[in-house]
């Protein structure tokens, strides 16, 4: 049931107090149900949103919230204002702020659901020139744009919040459906948390601009639409597309991306302690960057890629970036667990440095090779480190790739060995030593492949370098 809403206004006439019923908006509806209730805690002015309220509405409580994307579109929202949808409804007009509307440090403006569930943003979200904003608890996608986008001109959308939330676009017509997509290299800044990017017609998260967080999240099916793949007119698509520098991408899990997991293009990233099962390569480095920096990548766990664990390769001649590669296990890759390619020459300030990695590769087809190395002739001293690295094998004859040719690990280690390292000595796993190590498996998710501790290695190798 719906009633008009009236507030009674108390006056004070020499003493005399007088109630006067004061009609709020006669023709604006108000809540009488279980929404109109206590609002949200804000540190400005909360404005709720109901497709069943009225742009006339104050907006300032749930009792008389507004109606339309375009008011809220229109509002002139301070720093510390919340704008929070009615949970569970559907609000079909894209949400594009004021250019330039922004909170302060400290102050975003959020961006929320309110009452039960979640709001369903189905218009999507544009932002132009926009700065200190937060979204969070809302299911956004779109058919026509990504589902949250940046405009490629402006000043840049920077300091920007994204958690707690689902987001996917199903825009098929060529580039830009992506769940999330920076598409200015002015735009700086974000934090990607605790969201569901999936279902995605482009990659899941795309970014031409820097400095961005993805942590927490899961990216499920990124990459589905025409556009993505290998076929004539179609291009690679990526869970996490990271094309600026400094990402920090850390604890995410990833299920089945079209090409990559994570895709970096440029200098001093962070990548630790994701999962990525599935795609074609798990975490890959193509190079387009022209200064020097070091990306490390540490604690992850790759899983049953059709290609390659983790590629290093230039897009560009040389490939200026080091990496530290640490603490990973990547199993079942098809070809080979890590690949690297053009390597450092005398523009290059190039190191490689791999530590307690554990690389495991099996039967079926493909290559299943531990690592590839296809320019070693350009490695100088101290540039090709690794030290206590671990291989295993079943199932097909594993082997080391320096230069295009396969090496047993004795001639991996004579080369290595030149390269100032230490030579790789071939040893075996010991047996399990109680019920819980010969017991202990894990299973990985979409595959149904286990991994056996101590168990069907036939083949094993220590790598251990100068420290």
């Amino acid at each position: 049931m719906r009633i008009h809403l009236f507030s009674r206004c108390f006056l004070t006439f020499g003493g005399v107090i007088a109630s006067v019923a004061v009609a709020a908006n006669a023709a604006a509806p108000a809540r009488a149900d279980s929404a109109c209730s206590a609002g949200l805690p804000s540190r400005g002015t909360v404005y709720y949103v109901d497709p069943a309220g009225s742009d006339s509405n104050a907006g300032t409580s749930p009792c008389a919230p507004w109606q339309s994307m375009n008011k809220v579109d229109a509002a002139r929202l301070r720093p510390g204002d919340t704008v929070a949808f009615e949970g569970g409804q559907t609000f079909t007009q894209p949400l594009a702020p004021w250019n330039g509307t922004s909170g302060g440090p400290g102050q975003p403006i959020v961006y929320t659901s309110y009452g039960t569930g979640q709001a369903n943003l189905t218009g999507g979200v544009y932002l132009n020139s926009n700065s200190n904003l937060t979204f969070t608890d809302l299911a956004i996608t779109s058919a026509t744009s990504p589902g949250i986008g940046t405009s490629a001109s402006g000043s840049g959308v920077t300091n920007v919040v994204v958690s707690d939330s689902s987001v996917s676009s199903t825009y098929n017509a060529g580039i830009g459906g992506y769940g999330i997509g920076l598409r200015s290299t002015r735009d700086s800044n974000w934090t990607i948390q605790n969201d569901r990017v999936a279902d995605t017609a482009d990659s899941g998260v795309f970014s031409l601009g820097s400095s961005v967080t993805i942590e927490q999240d899961v990216f499920v099916d990124n990459g589905i639409g025409a556009y993505c793949g290998t076929g004539a007119g179609q291009n690679p698509c990526h869970a996490i597309y990271a094309k600026g520098s400094n990402f920090t991408i850390t604890g995410n899990t990833i299920t089945n991306p079209q090409t990559a997991g994570v895709s970096l293009r440029f200098q001093n990233n962070v990548v630790t302690g994701n999962k990525i099962y599935g795609g074609q390569k798990g975490i890959a480095f193509n190079s387009e960057a022209t200064t020097p920096g070091t990306t490390v990548m540490t604690g992850n766990l790759l899983f049953g890629q059709s290609d390659t664990g983790i590629l290093l390769a230039s897009g560009k001649d040389p490939l200026y970036e080091s990496f530290t590669i640490s603490a990973n296990t990547v199993s079942g890759a098809a070809n080979y667990d890590l690949y690297v390619g053009s390597g450092p020459n005398s523009a290059s300030t190039q190191t490689v440095t791999l530590s307690g990695n554990v690389f495991q590769v099996g039967g079926g087809a493909g290559v299943h090779g531990y690592v590839a190395v296809a320019a070693p002739a350009t490695y100088t001293a101290r540039t090709y480190i690794e030290r206590s690295d671990s291989f295993t094998g079943a199932g097909s004859t594993p082997a080391f790739y320096v230069n295009g040719r396969a090496r047993t690990s004795a001639a991996y280690s004579s080369w290595s060995t030149a390269a100032s390292q230490q030579p790789v000595a071939p040893q075996r796993h010991s047996a399990p030593t109680s019920k819980t190590q010969r017991r202990q498996k894990t299973t990985y998710p979409r595959t149904g492949s286990t991994s056996s501790s101590g168990r069907h290695h036939r083949r094993s190798h220590a790598a251990k370098g100068r420290a």
